[in-house]
C-alpha cells in the first residue's frame, strides 16, 4: 500500500469531515440524531465511558480515539466531576455508503492514541488553530480532521484490522501494488490476463488470490473502481462525455447503462439526489 493511493481512495469516495466541537466536555452525551453520517470522537485527556445502542458501557482510562464509520446510537459519557478534552466530528462520504472503504472498516475502531503517533501530531496542530479567526479555523479543523481518518485508515490496513475489500488487498504483499494502479487509473483498458502477468501468476491463481484479498473478481473490481471515479466527477460538475472517457467507455450511452446497473439510476438522476443530501446535510449541521 502507498498512502499516495490511499489518498487518491479518500478523495474518490468524498470523505469529508466536519467538525462540531472541540473543548472540554463533562457530563453525559448521546448521539441518537437518525442521520447517515459516521462520527469521529477523540479524546484527548480524561476518562471516558462509551455506551453503546445496546446500553452497554464499557469504561477507558486513557487518550483514545473513536470511529463510528457509519451512524450508530451511542453514549460518550464522562465520569461525574470530571472533564474531558475531546473533538467530535461528522464523517460523511458524498459518493454514498456503497464505498470501498466503508465496506472495509470495522463497524466501531477504538485505538489509544499512544498507538497512534502521527495522529498525535496532527492533534496539536489542531489545538493550535484555536487561536485562528472564525471564519477560518473551521474549514482548516475539518482538514485537519481529514488527515487524521486518513492516518486512521493507514494504521488499521498495516495491522490487518480491516476486512475483504479494497482496503484489505492494499496491504496484499502480491497484489497491493497493482491494487493501487487500478484504484489511481480505473479508466485504464484492464484485461485481468495481462493484471496476472504483472503479479507473476497464472490467470487462475491471480483470480483466486483476487477474490480471497478483496472479496470480488478482478473483472468488477475495475467495474466498480470506474463507477466510484465517476460519482467524484459527477460530483465535481463534470460533463457526462468527459466522465465517460476518464472512466474508460467508449460513449457516454454505454457508461449511463453501466451506471444504472451498479447503481440503479442514471447519472443524472444520481447526481441531482446526492447534491439534495449535501445540501440537507449542511442546513442540518449548521443549525446543530
Amino acid at each position: 500500500m502507498t498512502h499516495s493511493s490511499l489518498h487518491h481512495l479518500i478523495q474518490q469516495v468524498g470523505l469529508k469531515a466536519s467538525v462540531f466541537y472541540s473543548g472540554g466536555l463533562c457530563g453525559q452525551h448521546p448521539f441518537v440524531e437518525n442521520n447517515d453520517s459516521g462520527h469521529l470522537h477523540v479524546i484527548m485527556n480524561g476518562a471516558f465511558d462509551l455506551v453503546d445502542r445496546h446500553g452497554q458501557s464499557t469504561r477507558h482510562q486513557e487518550p483514545s480515539l473513536i470511529l463510528f464509520k457509519a451512524f450508530a446510537p451511542h453514549h460518550l459519557n464522562i465520569p461525574p466531576g470530571e472533564e474531558a478534552q475531546v473533538m467530535c466530528a461528522d464523517i460523511a462520504y458524498g459518493s454514498g455508503m456503497d464505498n470501498i472503504i466503508a465496506s472495509g472498516l470495522p463497524d466501531i475502531v477504538l485505538i489509544p492514541l499512544s498507538q497512534l503517533p502521527l495522529v498525535r501530531n496532527t492533534l496539536n496542530l489542531l489545538s493550535a488553530t484555536a487561536q485562528l479567526s472564525p471564519l477560518i479555523r473551521g474549514p482548516i479543523d475539518n482538514k485537519l480532521c481529514e488527515v487524521i481518518l486518513l492516518q486512521v485508515i493507514a494504521h488499521l490496513i498495516e495491522h490487518g484490522k480491516v476486512h475483504k475489500g479494497a482496503l484489505n488487498g492494499l496491504s496484499h504483499p502480491a497484489l497491493g501494488s497493482l491494487l493501487a494502479s487500478v484504484i489511481e487509473h480505473p479508466g485504464h483498458h484492464w484485461e485481468v490476463h495481462k493484471m496476472a502477468l504483472s503479479v507473476a501468476m497464472s490467470k487462475t491463481r491471480f483470480t483466486q488470490q483476487f477474490i480471497e484479498s478483496v472479496g470480488e473478481a478482478p473483472g468488477q473490481f475495475v467495474r466498480r473502481e470506474r463507477i466510484n471515479l465517476a460519482k467524484t466527477l459527477l460530483l465535481e460538475g463534470k460533463p457526462l462525455d468527459l466522465v465517460a472517457q476518464r472512466c474508460g467507455y467508449a460513449s457516454q450511452s454505454s457508461f449511463s447503462r453501466a451506471f444504472k446497473q451498479h447503481t440503479g439510476q442514471y447519472p443524472s438522476h444520481w447526481t441531482r439526489v446526492r447534491n439534495d443530501l449535501q445540501r440537507e446535510s449542511i442546513v442540518s449541521a449548521d443549525h446543530r
